[in-house]
């Protein structure tokens, strides 16, 4: 779907290619350990496989750690100095990575987003899962299990991700009326 974008003149006023020359797209995941987190290695596959199909230049990287927001924030600032025609990006962070979005912006690359996104409205494109919807529906799925008006916490995942924020208003919403939230 990225690649798809690019293809069809998403937006031609931002994009910097005029179709004869090589494209590069620099990816930007919260984690490059594909070993420990088989979902970057699926998406760092899905990157290699439409580079081939496409004759696209593309690099995936990322901190090792989810958690190393700082350093992605480094390695985006580095992507912008190697001034690639586009840059997809998994926010570490919902906030934190807000202001890396206006340098992109500002520096005429094209941003997408996938998986986890920014508060920002500078991304072309953003792409992932309805994750308010999704807590809700685990939060339903577990009312079934162990009935209502239950005391529960909630095991969440790495903190400030909107992913993380996404799912867990969504599921507090479903059990607020039903169960006794202890905590997160």
């Amino acid at each position: 779907i990225i690649f798809l974008i690019f293809y069809s003149n998403y937006n031609p006023n931002r994009l910097r290619t005029s179709g004869t020359e090589n494209i590069s797209i620099e990816v930007i995941v919260k984690s490059s350990d594909f070993e420990g987190y088989p979902f970057w290695n699926v998406v760092k596959q899905g990157v290699e496989t439409a580079s081939a199909d496409f004759q696209i230049t593309s690099t995936v990287i990322g901190p090792f750690s989810e958690t190393q927001i700082d350093l992605q924030i480094a390695m985006i600032q580095e992507a912008i100095k190697r001034k690639p025609n586009a840059i997809v990006l998994a926010a570490a962070d919902y906030k934190r990575l807000t202001p890396i979005a206006d340098e992109i912006w500002d520096a005429g690359i094209p941003l997408i987003t996938i998986d986890s996104f920014i508060d920002s409205n500078k991304p072309l494109a953003r792409i992932g899962t309805d994750n308010f919807s999704a807590g809700k529906l685990a939060g339903d799925a577990l009312t079934n299990l162990i009935g209502p008006g239950k005391s529960l916490a909630i095991i969440s995942f790495v903190k400030e991700t909107s992913s993380q924020i996404n799912r867990e208003s969504g599921a507090r919403e479903h059990l607020s009326d039903n169960e006794h939230i202890l905590g997160t």
